[in-house]
């Protein structure tokens, strides 16, 4: 969506670092299929995946060398919702 690339370049602009998860669909952000905005390969984003119980890549985790940046605990979080 260019719109939304337009927006996370003004914010770059501005000094503003933009972060988003990497998403759940399992697919490679780098090919085809990505999810956005965490595929957008701009300066000011930090893509991030999930981990699982063992640090290790949830199941259902999207990742890519080049679009996904760290990675964070995804599972059995525990919330109020």
């Amino acid at each position: 969506n260019q719109a939304l690339r337009e927006a996370v370049e003004r914010a770059r602009d501005k000094g503003v670092l933009f972060v988003a998860a990497a998403g759940n669909e399992r697919v490679d952000n780098d090919g085809n299929g990505a999810s956005y905005p965490a595929a957008f390969q701009i300066e000011n984003m930090i893509s991030v995946a999930a981990t699982d119980t063992n640090d290790r890549l949830a199941f259902f985790s999207n990742f890519g060398k080049k679009t996904t940046h760290i990675a964070a605990p995804g599972v059995n979080i525990v919330s109020t919702v």
